[in-house]
């Protein structure tokens, strides 16, 4: 369902969509893999962000997409331009996303940066390039990817994130 992003989203815009998943692990990895996950965001720098949340749990903060996107953007993409702020908020989300039109915002990106496997299959599914992020420990998103490898985009791949070592 294309409304909600018809309604939301530039046209004329390269747009990159984000969904990121605030579990303490991924954040570690994202802390310990700093360098890497900037220098894969170089090549985005003029792109506006769509924040891409699929879940929105009330009591779980670890499952609040919302929180893990915002942390995201404030430690790597601090200067980016969201091309739908209105996407960052809790009320706003519980209102107007549903699944049909999540993929509707997804499949208007150029690209998609992923923790979220279901997210990555909706843009698998749009021909859209996604790019997944996972901490090596954990290769169900890249299951996911080599499950769907003859139906991605050019340039779709996942990027495995260390672990920081154990103290």
């Amino acid at each position: 369902d294309p409304a909600l992003a018809e309604a939301l989203l530039p046209q004329g815009r390269r747009l990159l969509g984000l969904s990121i998943i605030p579990l303490p692990g991924m954040q570690a990895c994202l802390r310990h893999e700093a360098a890497r996950v900037r220098a894969m965001l170089d090549e985005f720098r003029d792109h506006a962000i769509v924040p891409i949340a699929s879940t929105v749990h009330r009591d779980l903060v670890v499952e609040d997409d919302i929180s893990g996107i915002r942390d995201f953007l404030a430690d790597f993409l601090p200067d980016a331009e969201v091309a739908a702020p209105v996407l960052l908020d809790p009320a706003h989300w519980r209102r107007a996303v549903t699944p049909r039109n999540l993929k509707g915002l997804i499949a208007r990106c150029d690209t998609l940066i992923s923790q979220r496997k279901h997210n990555a299959v909706h843009a698998i599914g749009a021909g859209v390039r996604v790019i997944g992020l996972h901490p090596l420990e954990d290769d169900s998103l890249r299951r996911t990817f080599v499950a769907l490898s003859h139906r991605l985009a050019p340039g779709s791949r996942c990027l495995g994130l260390d672990s920081p070592p154990a103290d």
